[in-house]
């Protein structure tokens, strides 16, 4: 924490902006669960029903503890759908309430993980030295600090939808950069390739 509390300022907002978020999806758990077909409703644009997709969240945390204590960078799965399916596969529940209870406990659980101000080491293996108030060493230790830093080897500027669908293999780094969606810049641009693949989590 900085002489001034702005990291427990930060934290604490984030912190709040996920349980918010995860108690506005609670909320619409509770409204289907008042439907004839609750946990079977189909999610639009998927191919899972609202109990799948509450269960991939529910199941998120443990594939993050898993991907910390990889030896090694992570390697995307040849098929995003079965790596999901296998994550949830514990999580046999297609009672909505109980679904919500467990999200907001596994959230919870997570989170307090983490620490009180969110300082509690995490990895991010395979990642570039990066701009911002981000810093990814060598040995993929990540590093949070306040403002900009003096110097940075590259900068990375991305549409988060963009960021997502390149994460997950679903579009390529020639499309984002092409269409402004992503742009990278500084002493080392190149590294811009591999931060752009950074594990981030999506459907």
């Amino acid at each position: 924490m900085g002489a001034d509390g702005q990291v427990d300022v930060a934290w604490d907002w984030l912190t709040g902006e996920v349980r918010d978020a995860a108690e506005a999806f609670v909320s619409q758990l509770r409204t289907i669960e008042a439907t004839e077909r609750a946990g079977t409703t189909p999610v639009p644009n998927l191919e899972w029903n609202v109990a799948e997709l509450t269960a991939h969240i529910i199941s998120l945390p443990d594939v993050y503890r898993a991907q910390n204590s990889l030896p090694e960078p992570f390697t995307p799965p040849d098929s995003w759908a079965d790596f999901s399916r296998e994550a949830r596969a514990h999580i046999t529940s297609t009672d909505l309430s109980e679904l919500s209870d467990q999200l907001l406990t596994e959230l919870d659980r997570f989170l307090d993980e983490l620490g009180p101000d969110g300082t509690t080491p995490w990895t991010l293996y395979g990642q570039a030295t990066t701009a911002g108030n981000l810093a990814a060493g060598e040995d993929g230790t990540l590093t949070v600090g306040l403002g900009k830093p003096a110097r940075a080897d590259c900068h990375l500027i991305a549409d988060p939808a963009t960021y997502l669908l390149l994460s997950l293999e679903r579009t390529s780094q020639i499309k984002a950069a092409l269409t402004g969606k992503m742009i990278g810049y500084g002493r080392k641009p190149w590294l811009f390739n591999r931060l752009a693949m950074a594990k981030v989590d999506g459907v």
